[in-house]
């Protein structure tokens, strides 16, 4: 298990730590990742820490600073139809603002051998998430 320098790591910053951990990287490399974490979710609090999670959350991931502005992604509920899931990705700028959502969707087996039973599932998961980013947009 990891060990790392703070109790505020994300769940994906956990994820992509443990993921470093079972490659076999280097004590050093893992700590030196984890205190990047720590600082980054540091300054997001610091900062940012007034500005709500976007409706409909699930995960919000740390603020990043790009082309002079500061944002970050969120990830929204997943929804799952067998091999097949679609989730709601969004960004948020530092005023709360969400500026945009997409649809993250992942087909494990080619689309034509897809049943159509697994193709209304998987359209009716598509959709139920489309209501849902825009509901966050609005």
């Amino acid at each position: 298990m990891v060990v790392v320098p703070s109790d505020g790591q994300h769940p994906s910053q956990i994820a992509d730590l443990e993921r470093i951990e079972e490659q076999g990287a280097p004590a050093e490399q893992l700590l030196k990742e984890a205190r990047s974490y720590a600082s980054l979710n540091l300054r997001g609090q610091v900062d940012f820490g007034h500005v709500p999670d976007p409706s409909g959350a699930m995960e919000c991931h740390e603020w990043q600073e790009r082309h002079g502005s500061w944002s970050r992604e969120f990830t929204g509920h997943t929804r799952s139809t067998g091999r097949n899931t679609v989730t709601v990705i969004g960004k948020q700028d530092s005023t709360g603002a969400v500026v945009q959502t997409w649809l993250e969707i992942r087909v494990n087996d080619a689309v034509m051998g897809t049943s159509t039973a697994d193709a209304r599932e998987l359209a009716a998961a598509i959709v139920a998430a489309a209501d849902e980013a825009e509901e966050i947009e609005d």
